[in-house]
């Protein structure tokens, strides 16, 4: 399904998908409050748009509509994120890590702490990106327990405490543009981190009997071909050898497949049996 059409369905339903959007949102805003509306104004634009993600936002401002005869006014924001490339609907937990680290770097930057209940602030799901690099957090107070407000944080400050997820198409697009060099050497030691768990797992379970050992995994340069890289591991074989191992991380979904290549492999064996 295209982005208008999965657009459409998001913030209208069903009954939407084959209008034009300004028609869709004019028809939905008439169906759906014509009995009790008194006023509204009611837009969507693409806040955020380059060639790794868009975003999307739905803003209602001045709409006054009357329930069981008492007027009620309300506005707020709705904002969407798709991948430009696939076109799939993305959601926080693709782009942010969702811990207590998050949640917490979110209440640190609530301008007016006094006024919330700081104990339930949690991360919405209703988030902006904008081009500089400012993630905005939209708090409706809509529900009786949510705080009405907006939370910004500098994406560089994410990046910095590991919070952004490796390989999201926010990580693609800033990488180049925000990144400091105290922030790519965190991400390159989370990948050494992760290559060096996933090589011993692959030592335990398909060379057992060669009593290998990761002493360090090392990425050591980027591959042109998929956006992945090469790495150097050390390994210690039956507590006698110290070697090193060549290893490939490929993309693949929002991690890396890794692997040693088979000629690595065939050296470890030959090195084992000369034991």
């Amino acid at each position: 399904m295209e982005i208008k059409q999965k657009l459409i369905r998001s913030l209208l339903g069903d009954d939407y998908i084959n209008m034009p959007l300004p028609e869709a949102i004019d028809q939905f805003a008439n169906n759906e409050y014509k009995q009790n509306l008194v006023s509204h104004t009611l837009k969507g634009e693409f806040s955020t748009v380059n060639e790794h993600f868009l975003t999307y936002r739905k803003e209602v401002a001045d709409t006054t509509y009357i329930i069981n005869n008492s007027m009620l006014c309300l506005s707020y924001k709705d904002i969407l994120l798709f991948d430009a490339k696939t076109g799939q609907l993305l959601h926080q937990d693709d782009i942010f890590k969702q811990n207590e680290a998050f949640r917490q770097t979110l209440i640190e930057y609530i301008a007016n702490k006094n006024d919330v209940n700081l104990a339930s602030v949690k991360p919405n799901d209703n988030f902006d990106i904008t081009p500089d690099g400012t993630v905005i957090y939209y708090y409706n107070g809509l529900l009786l327990e949510e705080p009405r407000m907006e939370i910004k944080i500098p994406i560089k400050t994410l990046a910095s405490r590991g919070l952004l997820v490796p390989n999201s198409p926010v990580v693609k697009y800033f990488a180049r543009k925000f990144i400091s060099a105290d922030t790519k050497k965190a991400l390159l030691n989370e990948l050494n981190d992760m290559a060096k768990e996933t090589l011993q797992e692959i030592m335990d379970e398909d060379l057992t009997e060669m009593e290998l050992r990761v002493l360090e995994a090392t990425v050591v340069s980027k591959r042109p071909d998929n956006n992945g890289f090469n790495g150097i591991a050390i390994v210690r074989m039956a507590d006698v050898k110290r070697l090193k191992v060549l290893f490939t991380m490929t993309p693949y979904k929002d991690s890396y497949y890794i692997e040693i290549p088979s000629a690595e492999l065939n050296n470890l064996i030959n090195e084992y049996d000369e034991l």
